[in-house]
C-alpha cells in the first residue's frame, strides 16, 4: 500500500515494489494520476495494481479503504 503515490515521493516509492514483482494498492487525491501510473506498472511490470482514490485526512477514510480492499479481495502485507 503506498500512499500519495500520485506524485513526488509516493510515485517513486511506488516504482520500486512494482519493479520487484510485488502488486500495490495506491493511495491518493487524484484518481486519473493513480490510474495512469497503475496502468503504467502493469504494463512494465505485470503486476496488478489497485487504485483507492481518497482523501487520507477524511475522518473516516481508514474505514473506507478497509471496506475497499474488503470488497477487492486485496490483504494487505505490511
Amino acid at each position: 500500500m503506498i500512499t500519495g503515490a500520485a506524485s513526488g515521493p509516493g510515485l517513486d516509492h511506488a516504482k520500486l515494489p512494482a519493479a520487484r514483482g510485488r502488486d500495490l494498492v495506491l493511495l491518493g487525491g487524484d484518481a486519473a494520476q493513480l490510474q495512469a501510473l497503475a496502468k503504467e506498472l502493469r504494463a512494465k511490470h505485470g503486476v496488478r495494481a489497485h487504485v483507492l482514490a481518497v482523501d487520507l485526512s477524511a475522518p473516516l477514510a481508514t474505514s473506507a479503504i478497509e471496506a475497499k480492499l474488503a470488497q477487492l479481495g486485496v490483504s494487505v502485507d505490511v
